[in-house]
């Protein structure tokens, strides 16, 4: 898992990176270690920098490569907000046709579509790992899971600009490659006509549908100034992609600082660590906290629900005064640890407020080792970055490197 963190306070903002690079080679998905850069200065004259996670590069185009350029083409162009430094990139992607050339959106397509099937065949490989189960039970689960992903992209919605018919044109040239995709990634597992037909829809559907959790997009953090903004902005994209010769994108996010937000702490992809930094618990404990509090929600129901349905000598036998007040402690319990939880949260912003930049950076480049140290001991990478990079970005000095990977340095 990538790591990214951003830091923000009113006297500016921190980036941390590190140099973990994820890209598709050979229709592969690799990551790669102390590679690249993911973290850029996105202009030469104003402070506005940009981090990517997932995916670093776009149609086998690398990032860092897209942000050179566009920032080239920028050149002393300034914007009065910092969002339209977003939209500016997004603006020059669809105006540079040649860097995407149809071909290359095929191939991504395709790879696209061998990664879902792959999913698809990892899920059903997971739920045959604990017992023996024959071609029969396989071919059951296959089709449960590809129902199940015709299902989640169904309801979707559609990217602007993009349409069924578009979609249908789009497979139709590559109804071959489809085909043999379907036929390598299924080879010793036994589909049914249905599963194979459900799946050529799905190649349809990644065309014209807004997927943004595909492992494949790209996400764009930028963060900075603009023109006449006093304080930090930040603003997230999703870039899921180019077919038919149309931009998929998204904005998924953005936060401001001003008087009543005067700091901010987040991570990407995975906000886990930072979440539990800030809360002093993990989002596994929330979802169990949350489940507790439905429990109590549904016992004082029961209980309402079966006094009323007792008649009087009945009801009588009933501890009610007792009942009553262990599920009005529970009640009470579970909202005295909601609120220690947000004064943690308040205490912590609050203390963040008024720290110096410097200090902004050195919690971003300790929260992003952080988080590499717990990703590393959990086994879910394999590859542990030796390097973070740390940028600051202030209205009076710009974008300025903290500590940046010896290959670009």
């Amino acid at each position: 898992m990538i790591t990214e963190v951003v830091v923000m306070n009113k006297t500016g903002i921190a980036l941390a990176a590190d140099s973990v690079i994820s890209v598709y080679s050979n229709r592969v998905h690799k990551k790669r270690g102390n590679t690249g850069s993911q973290l850029f200065s996105i202009s030469d004259v104003q402070p506005v920098g940009v981090m990517v996670y997932n995916n670093a590069s776009l149609l086998g185009i690398p990032w860092e490569t897209i942000i050179t350029v566009f920032r080239e083409s920028l050149g002393d162009t300034s914007f009065p907000r910092l969002e339209e430094y977003g939209f500016a990139l997004i603006n020059f992607l669809k105006q540079h046709n040649t860097m995407f050339p149809i071909k290359a959106q095929q191939r991504y397509f395709l790879l696209n579509f061998q990664s879902v099937c792959i999913q698809v065949k990892n899920e059903v490989e997971l739920l045959c790992a604990s017992s023996l189960v024959d071609d029969q039970r396989k071919a059951t689960l296959c089709a449960e899971i590809v129902q199940q992903q015709l299902l989640k992209l169904s309801n979707l919605g559609d990217a602007e600009g993009l349409s069924e018919q578009q979609a249908n044109e789009f497979v139709t040239e590559l109804s071959d490659e489809i085909s043999a995709i379907v036929s390598k990634v299924f080879e010793l597992w036994p589909l049914e006509q249905e599963s194979i037909d459900q799946l050529k829809q799905i190649a349809k559907l990644l065309i014209y549908k807004l997927d943004c959790e595909n492992e494949m997009n790209s996400g764009l953090v930028i963060a900075g100034f603009g023109q006449q903004e006093f304080f930090p902005v930040m603003q997230t994209l999703v870039v899921t992609g180019k077919y038919c010769d149309v931009f998929k994108w998204k904005v998924s996010g953005g936060e401001r600082i001003d008087n009543a937000n005067q700091a901010l702490i987040e991570a990407f992809p995975d906000n886990r660590v930072v979440s539990g930094f800030l809360t002093g618990r993990y989002p596994e404990l929330c979802l169990q906290e949350q489940g507790l509090g439905r429990v109590v929600d549904a016992l004082s129901t029961e209980f309402e629900r079966l006094r009323t349905t007792l008649n009087d000598i009945e009801a009588r036998k009933i501890p009610t005064e007792n009942l009553l007040y262990q599920l009005s402690r529970g009640e009470n319990l579970l909202a005295q640890y909601e609120f220690l939880v947000q004064s943690r949260v308040k205490e912590v912003l609050n203390t963040l407020a008024t720290r110096p930049i410097a200090e902004l950076a050195r919690i971003a480049r300790s929260l992003a080792q952080l988080s590499l140290i717990e990703q590393k001991l959990s086994l879910k990478i394999n590859s542990l970055a030796k390097h973070i990079e740390v940028a600051l970005i202030t209205k009076d000095d710009g974008f300025n490197w903290v500590n940046q990977s010896p290959q670009f340095a």
